[in-house]
C-alpha cells in the first residue's frame, strides 16, 4: 500500500504558475526589479473599461535588466517580503537607450493618469 501512496505522488505535477508582462521601472536594489503590469478591467457597476497598474517585485539573477524594458514574469514562492516574482526573458530591451527608456516611461505614466486619474 505504500508503494501505491509513493508512485501517486511521483506522478503529480505542479500547478501552472501565473505569467505576466511589464514594463521595468526601477532596477536600483540588488536582483532585484521593479515591474509595472497594466491590465484594462471592466468595472463591475458600470462596465467600463478601467487601467489598473501593480507594481510586482521580481527576481534577476544577473542583474540584466533596465529601465524601460518590456519582460515576462513568472510567479514563484516568496523569496523575501515583497518578491513573488522572477524575470524568464526581456521581451524587448531598450534600456541601454536611456532617452527611449524615459520617453517609453512617461508615455506609460501619461496614460496611466489619462485613463485612471492618478498613478
Amino acid at each position: 500500500m505504500s508503494s501505491h501512496m509513493t508512485e501517486a505522488t511521483n506522478t503529480e505535477e505542479r500547478n501552472a504558475r501565473k505569467i505576466r508582462e511589464g514594463m521595468v521601472v526601477s532596477n536600483k536594489m540588488n536582483q532585484t526589479a521593479v515591474i509595472a503590469v497594466v491590465e484594462r478591467v471592466a468595472h463591475k457597476k458600470y462596465s467600463k473599461m478601467v487601467i489598473r497598474t501593480k507594481k510586482l517585485y521580481a527576481h534577476d539573477e544577473t542583474n540584466d535588466v533596465n529601465i524601460g524594458d518590456r519582460v515576462r514574469v513568472m510567479e514563484i514562492r516568496p523569496m523575501s517580503k515583497l518578491k513573488r516574482w522572477r524575470i524568464i526573458d526581456p521581451v524587448t530591451c531598450h534600456g541601454s537607450n536611456i532617452a527611449f527608456a524615459l520617453q517609453q516611461f512617461d508615455q506609460f505614466q501619461f496614460m496611466c493618469r489619462r485613463y485612471t486619474g492618478k498613478c
